[in-house]
């Protein structure tokens, strides 16, 4: 499982803020207008310091309470962001990991398809799933440098002047990081199935729609021009979309780098969160068409048979006799389909300790096999229909006579 161990809150904070809108506690009277739950105050209380401390609030707040109670004012909302995260973590289901980050296990290769780990996923339940909270950025270099158009930096500006060196390292933690997750899921998969599933929440349009929601674009410094120009209507199109990850992308590398110790953690750990949605209904898709049937024979006979159609399951070989070395017989089934246009039609083979067990080894080859299903499925579908229309005239025959 991810690591837990979430870092103390800093002494400076200097946390991208977001502007969420206060929230109203409707009430019934003037009596209960002070019965609101501690969680709720507490998550009042650090709404309300994100907007003091806001960019476009801080400088005025300085200016009228003095900076020594705005920066008591930001450990106390660094704190609140802690317990935030930790609440957040400690509520969140987590993901049935194959091979947890942080435990040593014995190397299994090449990965097997598991069985039990794969019903885990189909099972995980996502009710409960809500984003967590944004994880903080501790140097207000990289903080500002995050939020920085390259059209819109300073000449001679310190490096890094803008988002775009941060936007290349943090492309390549969120690939590894989304590489790390995927794997120690789900092994077994395919490179090829991994690489399609790590597309999915890596992709722009994925990281866009998390700076969205983390309302990152608000603290974007970019010119007029520029953000009109990357909009149709109002509405995102490429080029918004590509800036709307690359600041993503960034927010992520200022959080590593801003937190020396523990910052790859920090933000591995809230990512795992934040894709779990898109990466359960990705995984979900896969497993199901990959979790062995428990009765492949009933399953083929209720696919294929229908009535003049037939399965045959038939010896192959003569069984091999390894008693004396591994102390059972080996025995070789196939099984054959015929009716149709088909005349012993062989679908698959399987070998086992019985005649039972190689046949139902068999039929769960055979229910793979769709290069030769398929045609079988479609042609049984219309003999099917025709079967039923024929049945349908034969009784409106007997009812005019």
């Amino acid at each position: 499982m991810v690591s837990k161990r979430l870092l103390e809150s800093p002494e400076d904070s200097s946390a991208l803020s977001a502007k969420p809108k206060l929230k109203k506690h409707k009430t019934k009277d003037s009596s209960e207008k002070h019965k609101i739950p501690a969680q709720s105050q507490a998550q009042n209380l650090r709404d309300l310091l994100h907007e003091l401390l806001s960019d476009t609030n801080k400088s005025k707040l300085c200016d009228e309470v003095g900076k020594d109670i705005v920066e008591q004012c930001s450990k106390l909302r660094s704190s609140l962001d802690s317990k935030a995260h930790s609440q957040a973590q400690a509520s969140s289901p987590q993901l049935p990991l194959s091979h947890p980050a942080g435990q040593s296990s014995e190397i299994n290769w090449p990965p097997e398809f598991d069985v039990a780990e794969a019903s885990a996923i189909l099972s995980f339940d996502l009710t409960d799933w809500t984003y967590p909270p944004l994880p903080l950025i501790n140097d207000p270099k990289l903080r500002n440098a995050t939020f920085t158009h390259q059209g819109s930096i300073i000449m001679g500006a310190p490096f890094p002047q803008s988002y775009e060196q941060l936007e290349f390292v943090g492309d390549a933690y969120i690939e590894v990081m989304a590489t790390r997750l995927i794997y120690r899921i789900m092994p077994w998969q395919t490179a090829s199935r991994m690489s399609q599933i790590r597309e999915m929440l890596v992709k722009n349009e994925t990281l866009a729609t998390y700076s969205k929601h983390y309302r990152l674009d608000e603290n974007l410094v970019i010119s007029s021009d520029m953000r009109q120009s990357s909009m149709v209507k109002g509405h995102a199109h490429k080029p918004w979309t590509k800036i709307l990850a690359d600041v993503f992308e960034a927010y992520v590398a200022s959080v590593i780098l801003s937190t020396p110790q523990g910052g790859f953690d920090l933000a591995e750990q809230w990512l795992s969160q934040v894709w779990q949605p898109v990466l359960v209904s990705q995984a979900k898709e896969l497993i199901k068409s990959q979790l062995p049937s428990k009765t492949p024979k009933v399953d083929l006979s209720r696919m294929l048979l229908a009535p003049g159609l037939r399965l045959d399951y038939r010896q192959e070989r003569e069984p091999l006799d390894n008693r004396k070395r591994l102390g059972r017989m080996n025995y070789y089934m196939g099984v054959y389909f015929t009716g149709l246009a088909w005349n012993e039609q062989h679908l698959g083979s399987g070998e086992g300790e019985s005649k039972s067990a190689a046949s139902q080894q068999a039929a769960a080859k055979a229910l793979k096999n769709e290069q030769i299903l398929e045609p079988i499925r479609e042609a049984r579908r219309k003999y099917l229909v025709a079967r039923e229309k024929a049945k349908a005239r034969e009784a409106s025959d007997v009812l005019v006579k």
